[in-house]
């Protein structure tokens, strides 16, 4: 069980140029948790993409339905207050903080490309390149047998 960010789940469920390490990330581990919050992040990375691609409102709509009931089991309820603690302690914005918190609560690693969370949060976050050469680490070279498949992908950029 891991907990990633917003941009791990777009790089998942859309095609970006983090697209493979992202599944590759699933096929070792597909336990993945979110806060709840992270679907109105999510919704701003779709619109944007909305205003900026080819994707159809129709096309947008259903990618974020899909990745909504993808994730639906591994939501979790935090209390805004949890979030602006550590928001304050890592010097972060409570939506980070909504992850770091949910990783502390879960005693497990938060994946995240965002720099300044990996800089600030050393003990709690990885990349996904640091979190996949520690579980390659503990193996004999061989990988976990999961496969992702995505509804149809398109490049986006996460923000």
């Amino acid at each position: 069980m891991i907990v990633v960010d917003t941009c791990i789940i777009v790089h998942l469920y859309n095609e970006t140029t983090c697209t493979a390490k992202a599944q590759e990330l699933f096929a070792i581990n597909p336990y993945w948790q979110v806060p709840s919050m992270w679907q109105e992040e999510y919704a701003n990375v779709l619109a944007k993409l909305a205003r900026t691609s080819t994707c159809t409102h129709e096309e947008v709509l259903n990618r974020f339905q899909y990745t909504v009931q993808q994730l639906q089991e591994s939501q979790h309820e935090l209390k805004p207050i949890e979030a602006l603690e550590y928001a304050m302690r890592y010097q972060r914005s409570a939506y980070d903080a909504h992850f770091i918190a949910l990783a502390e609560k879960l005693n497990t690693w938060l994946i995240t490309e965002d720099k300044e969370v990996l800089q600030k949060c050393k003990t709690r976050a990885l990349s996904i390149a640091q979190y996949i050469q520690k579980q390659q680490s503990k193996w004999d070279g061989s990988k976990a047998g999961n496969t992702f498949s995505a509804l149809g992908t398109k490049s986006v950029t996460c923000l």
